[in-house]
């Protein structure tokens, strides 16, 4: 299917109307991936009796200070020293393994 998709843009990818409509998809596209995104760090993030909505009444009750902070630790590792996000996914899932209950 996707070779077939990419003979497809190929063939007409002069077209006005080909890149007018991608135009178009492209920020849906990343606005989809951005609520996907969000869904599963509330659901990471936040402690099992509490959701992101209880953020504004309980602000340091709500998320697991823990898994914070290994979600803070492994962007700055992957932003400052550039390691592999797999081996940064892998260290942070037995970190939070051990670290949480």
């Amino acid at each position: 299917l996707a070779v077939l998709v990419m003979r497809f843009f190929a063939h007409f990818k002069d077209s006005v109307w080909l890149n007018d409509t991608m135009s178009g998809i492209k920020p849906a596209a990343v606005g989809l991936i951005a609520a996907a995104a969000a869904t599963i760090a509330g659901g990471v993030l936040t402690l099992p009796d509490q959701s992101v909505g209880n953020f504004f009444t309980n602000p340091l009750g709500t998320f697991s200070l823990v898994c914070v902070a290994i979600f803070a630790l492994t962007a700055v590792i992957n932003i400052r020293f550039k390691v592999s996000p797999i081996l940064l996914t892998v260290l942070a899932g037995i970190a939070g393994a051990f670290l949480v209950r």
